[in-house]
């Protein structure tokens, strides 16, 4: 997230002094201009993205959030009267917090739903092929995805960093079994209480 809050801080106070010499709307709909075609771009953007590229369009988006920020608030503060421009600045600042909050919460809501609804299936599907036993993959794939993290952190702490190949011995499907299996005997106990 530091691109983005290096093109808000980059843009920001630059289109603060644009604002007050050019006007608002101009600057208010170039910025949501870029906004709209960073989100383009990262609706485009593949699942086996290169960090660069994703920096690039993030920092695209702060730019463009900058660029919309100062003449927005300009132009909102000079539609009210001078008496209640600490009242407006107020409800701006408490409207930009409940946004903030109410994305975030939308966000992870939708997330946590999706992965839900699919992961558990997938997840079955694919240790099975894998390899692993059914009752093991089974267990594995209805456990919270905070305890998958768990399991995954453990297998990997184990393996020691080593390329799993077919013959390693945590590399194949009872190895995994077996170190997994205690990981998720310990969470099955402690969901049940």
């Amino acid at each position: 997230m530091t691109p983005l809050t290096v093109g808000f801080l980059v843009m920001g106070p630059l289109s603060g002094y644009l604002s007050d010499r050019l006007g608002s709307r101009g600057l208010a709909t170039t910025g949501m201009v870029i906004m709209a075609a960073a989100f383009m771009m990262l609706t485009l953007l593949p699942a086996n993205f290169s960090y660069p590229v994703f920096t690039t369009q993030i920092l695209i988006l702060g730019l463009g959030m900058g660029i919309v920020s100062a003449p927005n608030t300009t132009a909102i503060m000079n539609a009210v009267p001078a008496e209640y421009c600490g009242v407006s600045s107020g409800m701006i600042a408490t409207f930009r917090n409940i946004a903030s909050t109410l994305s975030i919460t939308v966000i992870f809501s939708l997330v946590t739903v999706g992965l839900a609804a699919h992961l558990p299936g997938t997840l079955l599907g694919r240790l099975t092929v894998a390899g692993i036993p059914r009752d093991a993959a089974t267990a594995a794939s209805h456990l919270p995805p905070a305890a998958l993290a768990d399991v995954a952190a453990v297998v990997s702490f184990l393996r020691g960093g080593r390329v799993v190949h077919e013959h390693d011995a945590v590399g194949n499907a009872e190895g995994l079994a077996e170190l997994a299996g205690p990981e998720i005997a310990v969470l099955e106990a402690e969901r049940a209480d």
